[in-house]
């Protein structure tokens, strides 16, 4: 049976908290599809879910995540990638 390795944790700010292999799961379907559909994938979660816990990591890390233009997709900002390269 192969190995399977989880990440467990938190990270919260200001009373706002969210588990790191979710924002892990959210961040790297943005940086590898230019859209938050890779995150609602990556966690079967919906649109308006991933909107929401999009907005707490920006709350959690203080700065934008990700950058969204109309009809352009989403992009992480250099601090999104700092984070998930950090996790």
């Amino acid at each position: 049976m192969p190995w399977k390795v989880t990440l467990e944790g938190r990270i919260a700010r200001d009373g706002t908290s969210l588990p790191l292999s979710e924002m892990l799961a959210i961040l790297e379907g943005i940086a590898e599809t230019a859209a938050l559909k890779g995150a609602m994938h990556r966690t079967r979660l919906s649109y308006r879910a991933i909107w929401d816990k999009l907005a707490r990591i920006e709350a959690v890390l203080g700065r934008a995540a990700a950058h969204r233009v109309k009809g352009h997709g989403t992009r992480l900002t250099p601090a999104g990638e700092a984070l998930r390269g950090s996790l």
